[in-house]
């Protein structure tokens, strides 16, 4: 018996210890069992109610009857309620673990339901959170947790919740408010808990405080970064030391130049501080303040400053770095206030900061004994860091060592000018003497002048009279007379400054800004600075020097000590040069108006043999003729009254002829009604004679003037009218006599051709020789403007005499 009551505790304890048991505790497995079980039993008891023999029905009623009992509630204790009993015993220890578990971890959990309720929470949570069991357990998990999340917080954990109930694990740190109003770091961990359904009916909240492991972190960052700082600086002072380095040896080499030094300087600056730098010189008047190097790390951002360079130079009196001029110490804004400083930022510059930030800014004088010599700018415009005071010291030996290089290289200059000068001015010397030429001389003086310090236009000008200065040699843009074919300017006007001054006083003008002084805005060419120096020999002003530069301020007081020599040694050259050419071209033109005299004198006679011959002479012989047939016919009344008629006409003839001869050798009316009269009758001549307009008017001209005055101006309108037929091609001219003061003023215009005001000194128009010739013996004057295709004006100029 004992042996058939072990077999099924055996089986059922496998059962139970079973992984697979949960399929024998189903209701419907347990039922099909406890059916097949009945089953067998009823047919055992039948099997041995019908071993025994006859027995009563009521008897085998209640034998079967208790068998079935007997043996039916064994087997339904083994089969169903013991396996019941153990699992719910097994169930109670399982929950006592995970009750002792859940209660001595040191995480904090909370079992929260679709609703948010919590259901359940371990020790840990509620001494987190401050409060009781019977306080948190059935709350609201918001409610139970106000003022220990913030906004962010309950944000991110909600969005975690959502996450949860959608089946997913959520894991993150979030920042808490415990106990004793202390913030705590925790690891947080939402995990989701399904039915057999696969749906979500709660969820676990573990939190762990991870402060000290923070904490310790923190610690070991903090230290890692203090040794990385500390490497970094290391490596960031061997960086210096040997960008220094390569500068220093780059600042060996500089010899007469420093913008090599000045460009790796810079650039290994710019690249080692970032993110620009940039180096400008201060003129020597210090006046300006010129760009020599600039750097900036990014290429898209060295473009635009290029660009911004190309603005300079620019005047050293405003801005930042007149401030650092004037203070000689640096200046130094670790952190920019761009609005702060906007209006002390050049207009110029202002639209590059405004595209690219101004974060950080560093400005160092270049000075080496007490001397600004320069300004050094390094600046970030992007980089957030801002400099530091390493960052000043390391630019503070730029700075000097850029101020050492500049220094040198201008006094080695310095020095190498003085030498090459005082060689140009021997060579100026023995050129200069060598030869009268004048032209030549005066290109030498200019070549010389150029050596002495380059120029963008020079002139020098020789004074022809008093009131007409003539430019003799040009280099560069013609700004002296705005034209390109007339070479004088005319002094009476009064409006020039750089001119007059210099006859004036015969000392040297130099005008630092040309356009603001004299407002030449609308000049050709710009010229911003301009020097006139008097060229002066025997106490007398032969012309002017004048050199101009495009830039403001553009000759030191070196150059213009060197180019007053350079003039005042040239000065006695160009005095006998000229001379010498005057005398030559007096010679030449005694010589071509004796050649012309003589030409007139036989073109008169030419004139007078012809009109002799072909008019007076073929009148002489039809008279002779008329007188021969009068003599045959003398007998005939009628004969003898028509040939006296013929020959008094031919008589009439002949002596209309010779009148008209002798008005064109000398008109009558000349000397018994005066000029006027005169030019009236001989211009109404000359218009009808050409088919030449020609409109005559006179003004303030009441009396007559002296006889040989007369003369002289009837024949230069003549004179004048003549080259018109010759050379002019006009179709009208104009003829103005008119009285100014004590001046006598005639005026002959044309529509003509015209020609280059240098022409008339060829053999071409030796009429205008004889003009001027003739007005120096009454102390005249003759101006003459011509334009190519527009016309040509004679301005003749004597003292009004009666």
């Amino acid at each position: 018996m004992k042996a058939i009551l072990d077999f099924p505790n055996k089986v059922f304890r496998q059962i139970i210890n079973s992984p697979d048991q949960r399929k024998y505790f189903a209701p419907v497995t347990l039922f099909v069992v406890l059916l097949f079980t009945m089953f067998i039993v009823e047919v055992s008891i039948m099997g041995v109610l019908f071993v025994i023999p006859e027995m009563p029905g009521i008897y085998a009623v209640f034998l079967d009857g208790f068998l079935l009992t007997v043996i039916s509630v064994p087997v339904l204790f083994y089969l169903y309620l013991r396996p019941m009993m153990m699992q719910i015993q097994l169930q109670q220890e399982s929950e006592r673990r995970f009750r002792a578990v859940f209660e001595q971890t040191f995480q904090f959990m909370c079992v929260i339901n679709p609703e948010g309720v919590i259901l359940q929470a371990n020790q840990s949570a509620i001494l987190a959170v401050g409060t009781s069991r019977t306080e948190m357990i059935g709350k609201s998990f918001w409610e139970v947790f106000t003022g220990l999340i913030t906004e962010e917080a309950g944000l991110q954990l909600q969005k975690a919740f959502e996450a949860a109930f959608r089946g997913n694990l959520t894991r993150f740190e979030q920042d808490f408010r415990a106990r004793g109003n202390r913030n705590v770091t925790v690891d947080v961990s939402i995990k989701p808990i399904m039915n057999e359904q696969g749906q979500v009916t709660m969820v676990i909240l573990e939190g762990r405080d991870v402060t000290p492991h923070k904490q310790i972190e923190q610690a070991l960052r903090t230290e890692i970064d203090n040794r990385r700082e500390k490497e970094r600086r290391i490596q960031e002072n061997a960086r210096r030391a040997i960008v220094l380095s390569e500068i220093l040896d780059s600042l060996q080499e500089v010899n007469e130049d420093y913008q090599v030094f000045l460009t790796t300087a810079v650039q290994k600056t710019a690249e080692l501080l970032g993110d620009a730098c940039l180096i400008h010189l201060l003129s020597e008047n210090e006046r300006q303040l010129r760009p020599v190097a600039f750097h900036h790390d990014r290429p898209e951002a060295h473009d635009a400053l290029a660009r911004i360079m190309m603005h300079a130079p620019r005047t050293a009196h405003e801005g930042l770095a007149w401030q650092v001029i004037q203070s000689k110490t640096p200046l130094f804004l670790p952190t920019v206030d761009f609005a702060g400083i906007y209006e002390q930022i050049l207009t110029e510059h202002r639209s590059y900061f405004e595209q690219h930030g101004l974060k950080s800014l560093i400005l160092f004088p270049l000075q080496i004994q007490g001397q600004i010599l320069g300004i050094l700018f390094l600046f970030r415009d992007q980089t957030s860091l801002p400099y530091t005071q390493e960052d000043v010291d390391f630019v503070q030996n730029i700075a000097l060592k850029a101020a050492m290089a500049v220094h040198n290289v201008r006094l080695y200059q310095a020095e190498k000018r003085s030498r090459q000068t005082a060689e140009t001015l021997g060579a100026a010397a023995l050129a200069l003497t060598q030869t009268l030429k004048l032209d030549f001389i005066l290109d030498k003086l200019l070549d010389y002048l150029e050596l002495l310090g380059p120029f963008e236009t020079a002139c020098i000008c020789l004074l022809e009279n008093e009131n007409r200065l003539t430019a003799r040699t040009i280099r560069g843009p013609n700004i002296w007379t705005h034209s390109e074919q007339n070479t004088s300017l005319n002094l009476s006007n009064g409006s020039n400054l750089l001119v007059e001054m210099p006859l004036l006083t015969q000392r040297s003008l130099f005008i630092p800004n040309i356009p603001q002084s004299l407002g030449w805005d609308s000049a050709p060419v710009a010229m911003t600075s301009g020097l006139s120096i008097p060229i002066v020999a025997s106490e007398n002003v032969l012309g002017l020097c004048i050199l101009g530069k495009e830039v403001e301020n553009g000759f030191t007081q070196e150059h213009i000590q060197w180019a007053e020599a350079m003039v005042n040694q040239a000065a006695v050259a160009i005095q006998n040069a000229w001379l010498f050419e005057q005398v030559r071209t007096g010679n030449e033109r005694l010589q071509s108006l004796s050649n012309r005299l003589v030409e007139i004198q036989e073109n008169e006679r030419r004139y007078i043999a012809r009109e002799l011959h072909d008019e007076a002479g073929q009148a002489l012989t039809s008279l002779m003729v008329g007188l021969r047939i009068l003599e045959r016919d003398a007998y005939q009344p009628e004969a003898v009254l028509t040939g006296a008629a013929e020959l008094k006409r031919l008589v009439n003839e002949v002596l209309e002829n010779l009148h008209r001869l002798a008005v064109r050798l000398r008109p009558a009316s000349l000397d018994h009604l005066g000029l006027i009269p005169a030019l009236q009758q001989y211009i109404e001549d000359f218009s009808t004679r050409h088919g030449v307009l020609v409109q005559f008017e006179t003004m303030g001209v009441d009396t007559r003037l002296r006889g040989d005055l007369e003369t002289v101006l009837y024949r230069i309108v003549q004179e004048a009218l003549t080259n018109v037929i010759k050379h002019a091609r006009a179709t009208r001219v104009d003829v103005l006599l008119e009285r100014r003061g004590n001046k006598l003023i005639t005026i002959v215009e044309d529509n003509g051709v015209g020609f280059e005001t240098a022409e008339p000194m060829s053999g071409n128009h030796l009429g205008l020789f004889g003009i001027r010739e003739r007005l120096e013996m009454f102390n005249g004057q003759l101006h003459l403007e011509s334009t190519p295709n527009v016309g040509t004006t004679l301005f003749i100029e004597v003292p009004y005499e009666t």
